[in-house]
């Protein structure tokens, strides 16, 4: 990528991590012609992440116990025959 004098570009830094730990990289722009050793000549910085299980909630049901657990309270089903309802759970990150 170029930019121009007096400009700006924004970049977009991805984060994939594998597993739970941390991760961390350098981020390095050089100046073109520039002297790498000056502090004109290049900017570098620490990126940094780390990988974690996500967090699920429990969209539905919506209806819990007295310690918290959500409950699927099926009606009364013959038997041959079938009652479904549905969980919804949501990636809280």
């Amino acid at each position: 990528m170029t930019i121009q004098p007096h400009k700006h570009n924004y970049i977009t830094v991805g984060f994939n991590p594998t597993a739970m730990m941390t991760y961390g990289g350098i981020f390095e722009a050089l100046v073109e012609n520039g002297d790498p050793n000056s502090k004109s000549g290049k900017l570098a910085f620490e990126l940094r992440g780390e990988g974690t299980l996500p967090t699920l909630l429990v969209d539905k049901p919506d209806d819990f116990d007295a310690e918290g657990v959500p409950q699927l309270k099926f009606k009364k089903t013959r038997m041959g025959r079938e009652s479904v309802l549905s969980i919804s759970l949501k990636n809280e990150g």
